[in-house]
């Protein structure tokens, strides 16, 4: 299946996500990270919605693009490499996807095998990406 140009690499999966789903996808011969927002809806099919119903959807997904424009372009402006860069922020049909490069993670037990040098390097590189982020006003959980 394609979803803008993406050709998922199996079906999108909820697990450990909340409120979206997630997976892998290939495009121009690079493979990304694709997440599915499960709300807001666009109205694609509304043919039993009142006017008034499908514009204040409308109107609310409007707002919900321009919010989440913007915290993704604060993201990546936070970005000097050690964040995970948001490639793309769309709707198809009637759902919202970002995509990002997908990177390959790390085991835990890497981490607690490596000197303490290296386990201080790894804490102030997180610090001063968490740092530029709350310099950035964005919150995060």
């Amino acid at each position: 299946m394609k979803i803008n140009g993406y050709e998922l690499e199996g079906d999108l999966t909820a697990d450990n996500s909340g409120f979206s789903k997630w997976g892998f996808a290939r495009k121009d011969g690079r493979k990304y990270f694709i997440k599915e927002f499960l709300s807001p809806v666009y109205p694609v099919y509304a043919e039993y919605l009142t006017e008034e119903q499908v514009e204040r959807k409308k109107a609310g997904c409007r707002k919900y693009e321009q919010k989440m424009k913007k915290l993704y372009s604060d993201i990546n402006n936070c970005s000097d490499g050690n964040l995970v860069r948001i490639q793309q922020f769309f709707r198809y049909g009637s759902k919202y996807y970002i995509t990002t490069e997908q990177i390959e993670t790390v085991e835990e037990t890497v981490i607690y095998d490596q000197p303490l040098t290296v386990k201080k390097r790894l804490c102030r590189v997180l610090l001063h990406t968490v740092l530029g982020l709350h310099r950035a006003g964005i919150v995060h959980s």
